[in-house]
């Protein structure tokens, strides 16, 4: 056989050992991972990225916010509920100047937290219950309750601690905890002008890697919690972030769905307590008893790594997995009837 036809021959096997194999994927050689770690969505530009340098586990426990509220439905008064007397209800005459000032602590304590509220400010009209009780009339569902108000108010505000208020007229109006986390749930829901929210996942599917790199700069590592629509039905029901911790299972070779520029993929399992609502009030703060109520939550997925260990993505591998989540700045003045509410807080 002469050259010619030895090159020739030799030609078509030089140009398919050099190409890449039928059907298999192309994966960047991580020269461009700064680039990509960028396109990761998250809800602040400044999180950490880097997978090694995000705690596994953290909490919000150093601060005295996140704490189980009642709902305060509707269809039982909402804040105008006369919780603490042996016969709760919310359709009660309220006193009037001179049978409040007759009225012992004992009984004064029974009142609703609206009623309370306005006695303490010396408004005998009860132009807050009357706000409440006109929901009535409107188009709210009569079932509707305080849900996302408390957990505004959890996230951003300390547990409120029983407080005497010495009204205008001298009259001492005793709130218990459970009276002004009210007061703060219906603020937030009614009152609170949310300017600021920020959501990822309401759309489209929430992205593994982006929920772990939130999840781990906000409670890891800035002790900030944020709220969680837990799972993929059609009703909203978020719950705020308590702690978390999670351990890597597996590494794995990135495959076909890896994004461009993976060099590394990590498998995940998660768990996450999430605060949830308590069933009765109280006049002492609830942390650390029975009545403080968690959520608790597994997840499995997959975490994508470049060269420098940034995060581009991730993939769920659980069925159970966060349908989105939001966040949401707190008041920095109160307003309306209410504006007079720091005075019993504790912030």
């Amino acid at each position: 056989m002469n050259v010619i036809k030895l090159s020739i021959l030799c030609l078509p096997l030089t140009l398919v050992a050099c190409g890449p194999a039928p059907d298999m994927p192309i994966y960047n050689d991580g020269t461009n991972s700064v680039i990509e770690s960028a396109r990761l969505e998250v809800l602040n530009p400044k999180d950490e990225k880097i997978f090694y340098l995000l705690p596994p586990r953290g909490g919000v426990i150093k601060k005295k916010t996140l704490w189980s509220g009642f709902n305060w439905n509707l269809n039982q008064g909402s804040i105008n509920l006369r919780w603490n007397t042996p016969t709760p209800g919310w359709d009660y005459d309220s006193p009037h100047f001179i049978r409040a000032f007759l009225m012992s602590a004992e009984q004064l304590a029974e009142l609703s937290p609206a009623e309370k509220f306005d006695l303490a400010f010396g408004r005998y009209d009860y132009p807050l219950k009357k706000e409440v009780y006109s929901l009535l009339e409107q188009d709210a569902p009569f079932s509707e309750d305080l849900r996302s108000g408390w957990i505004m108010a959890s996230i951003h505000h300390s547990e409120p601690t029983p407080k005497v208020i010495e009204n205008p007229h001298r009259i001492s109006i005793p709130f218990g905890s459970s009276d002004i986390k009210a007061l703060l749930s219906y603020y937030y829901q009614h009152i609170h002008k949310r300017s600021d929210i920020q959501q990822m996942g309401k759309d489209d599917e929430l992205d593994a890697g982006a929920f772990h790199v939130i999840l781990a700069n906000n409670i890891g590592v800035r002790n900030e919690s944020f709220l969680v629509d837990l799972d993929q039905s059609e009703k909203v029901m978020g719950h705020p972030v308590k702690s978390y911790a999670y351990r890597i299972e597996e590494e794995q070779q990135p495959d076909g769905h890896a994004p461009s520029g993976s060099l590394k993929v990590l498998k995940i399992r998660l768990k996450v307590n999430y605060l949830a609502s308590t069933l009765q009030n109280s006049w002492e703060p609830i942390h650390g008893t029975a009545l403080q109520a968690l959520i608790a939550r597994e997840y499995q997925y997959l975490i994508y790594l470049n060269v420098n260990n940034e995060i581009l993505g991730g993939k769920w591998l659980s069925e159970e997995r966060p349908d989105f989540l939001w966040t949401a700045g707190p008041s920095k003045k109160f307003t309306g009837l209410l504006e007079d509410l720091g005075s019993l807080l504790n912030d």
